[in-house]
């Protein structure tokens, strides 16, 4: 449990941060495209580097949107998903209160962090970019755990799969809807700042996502690769 609320307010951290720095750069003529890029890899690895620290923990999800998704799937118990989740949205308060009090002034500017609609995305068309990109995120999540035994077990690799997933898809999302992918990323800021527009729908979205996709990989190659593991 505290790992999960380590890794999250950590992610939070960092996300928030990159926001900030992202914003600064603005005031001082930087290139928007290569803000973005360069932002949206702060998060690829920083993600790609918790996964590597807290996998054998506690399986680094940081995220509520992936615990159900796995839960969904009956890959982690429903009283530790629980816990997770609780530790998770504590985390990710933690984190932006404490880059808040590294950067008060410039923290309001950017609202905290706070993931937001881009100018003229609907809530609707929000909500389903964030579906999508939670998608392709989670499919991967699944995809590289160890269903075999201890869902710990990641391949070697998998970090830096993940990590690049999030990279992509924050390339993809930024401009659209700040990329979250995760309550947790959009929680933390609306708390601490009291930025609550349109909360829903990366809470809606990114659950919606993580659970079709969970279901999804499920239904077309785990239920096969659990079958064997019973029979051997």
């Amino acid at each position: 449990m505290a790992a999960e609320f380590l890794s999250t307010a950590l992610l939070l951290f960092a996300c928030t941060s990159l926001a900030v720095g992202f914003y600064k750069d603005q005031l001082f003529g930087a290139d928007l495209g290569a803000g973005l890029i360069s932002n949206a890899f702060g998060v690829g690895m920083t993600v790609t580097t918790l996964v590597y620290s807290f996998a054998n923990v506690s399986g680094a999800f940081m995220n509520p949107a992936v615990v159900i998704s796995f839960l969904v799937i009956r890959q982690i118990e429903l009283f530790k998903a629980i816990g997770f989740i609780i530790c998770e949205l504590l985390g990710s308060i933690v984190g932006t209160a404490v880059m808040y009090a590294i950067f008060p002034d410039l923290s309001h500017a950017v609202h905290m962090g706070a993931t937001e609609l881009g100018p003229g995305v609907t809530p609707a068309e929000g909500c389903s970019i964030e579906l999508l990109l939670t998608f392709l995120l989670v499919f991967t999540a699944v995809a590289t755990a160890d269903f075999s035994g201890d869902l710990r077990q990641m391949g070697r690799f998998a970090p830096m799969v993940v990590g690049h997933v999030v990279l992509v898809d924050c390339i993809i999302g930024v401009p659209f809807t700040g990329a979250s992918m995760n309550p947790a990323r959009s929680f933390g800021p609306a708390v601490v700042g009291g930025y609550w527009n349109n909360q829903w729908l990366y809470w809606v979205g990114p659950i919606s996502g993580g659970i079709l996709a969970s279901i999804t990989y499920h239904m077309l190659f785990l239920s096969e690769d659990i079958e064997k593991i019973e029979k051997s």
